[in-house]
């Protein structure tokens, strides 16, 4: 394929050419290239994609973003895996929102970095899209993980034991894998729209003017927050309008039943602020692209730096979505915070040079700490572990 020839364009209509053909973009300001004059294609490369500095203190905030969401996200999803008792229905679909926001980070973060640093594209055209895509897949299966929460808790709590089959393991499971294929599914259009542009230097996602962008970009916004939202509003109205019917009260002041429901309320409570916090944080992101997708015709003449900020700002807000989950769990959940305390503590249960014994006699058995393998009751049966 031939290059285009800019030899008789100036830097500045060379610059226009390239950035209108791209959705995501790049932080070049073009009075600062006009200086260059006439230039030939390697040339208006290069200083196309030369390093810039300038926006390095975006890069040190994703940076930090990233760094606070890895542990917290990491932390609890080792504490939900190491504890028996947190590995049912809820804490379930919870990793599942978990890895969603963890996959976001790991695809979204690195590559949003490289843009601040330079806005030309080196991983071909797989790696553009996949580089879009696996963040869609991300922010619909996190969604649909918190509307099948909604629903959940609105089981246990309302409906109690009756719903104890409904929620089992291997339902929860499938939920999970349904979960995964519907946002497989509804982010594919991605596959299509995103390519790259100027011969390989442009990553785009949602070009310009194209109206396969702006359905999609509608669609998305319906379906992968404005319906889940509202299914998970529903949701929560009817589990308010229960908790206050005279037999849920009477239900709460028995003592023997007290603490379980307490115990669901809290959950469905962690769940709803989860929920409040991505109906918040997400929305500045579909502010941007729709307004985006809808407005190509002065964005790139007269709104750059505008657009450059609030860029930052919906990245920023869309980034903290997937690092603060973790620590609204912590912070409301005292089964989750004893779970931390009981996991650092467990590496140090064994005195050194002690040894954990089961003894067996009879029908009975137990659990001894001794530095000695000697047991002096005869038929008694001792195992090391």
């Amino acid at each position: 394929m031939e290059r285009p020839n800019y030899e008789d364009q100036s830097m500045e209509s060379a610059t226009q050419a390239l950035m209108l053909q791209t959705s995501d973009l790049p932080s070049l300001n073009v009075t600062d290239l006009t200086e260059y004059g006439p230039v030939s294609w390697s040339d208006f490369t290069r200083n196309y994609c030369k390093l810039q500095l300038i926006y390095l203190n975006h890069v040190v905030t994703f940076s930090v973003f990233t760094f606070i969401g890895l542990i917290g996200n990491i932390t609890l999803l080792s504490v939900i895996l190491r504890t028996a008792g947190l590995r049912n229905a809820p804490n379930i679909l919870l990793i599942n929102v978990v890895v969603a926001d963890l996959l976001y980070m790991v695809i979204a973060t690195p590559f949003g970095i490289l843009h601040e640093l330079t806005p030309c594209w080196l991983y071909g055209s797989l790696g553009c899209k996949f580089r879009h895509y696996l963040p869609d897949v991300a922010q619909a299966v996190g969604i649909l993980s918190l509307a099948a929460l909604s629903r959940e808790r609105y089981n246990a709590i309302v409906r109690g034991l009756q719903s104890r089959i409904s929620r089992s393991t291997r339902r929860t499971m499938v939920v999970v894998a349904s979960t995964w294929i519907v946002g497989l599914l509804v982010a594919s259009p991605v596959f299509n729209l995103t390519r790259t542009s100027g011969y390989g230097i442009l990553c785009q996602y949602l070009p310009m003017a194209l109206v396969g962008s702006q359905v999609y970009m509608v669609l998305k916004f319906l379906f992968l927050y404005v319906i889940p939202l509202c299914y998970i509003s529903i949701n929560y109205v009817r589990l308010a309008r229960s908790l206050c019917a005279p037999t849920m009260v009477d239900l709460a002041q028995n003592q023997s039943s007290a603490n379980p429901i307490q115990a669901r309320k809290r959950l469905a409570q962690i769940v709803l602020v989860i929920t409040v916090l991505f109906g918040i944080l997400w929305f500045p992101y579909y502010v941007y692209f729709l307004w985006f997708v809808f407005n190509n015709d002065n964005i790139v003449s007269s709104n750059q730096d505008k657009i450059r900020y609030f860029r930052h700002f919906y990245y920023y807000s869309s980034l903290a979505n997937s690092c603060v989950n973790p620590f609204v769990v912590f912070t409301m959940s005292s089964a989750h915070r004893k779970s931390i305390v009981q996991c650092f503590q467990r590496s140090g249960k064994n005195p050194k040079g002690k040894r954990t014994l089961i003894v067996r006699h009879g029908g009975m058995s137990c659990r001894v700490s001794t530095s000695s393998y000697s047991v002096a009751n005869s038929g008694t049966v001792v195992s090391k572990i």
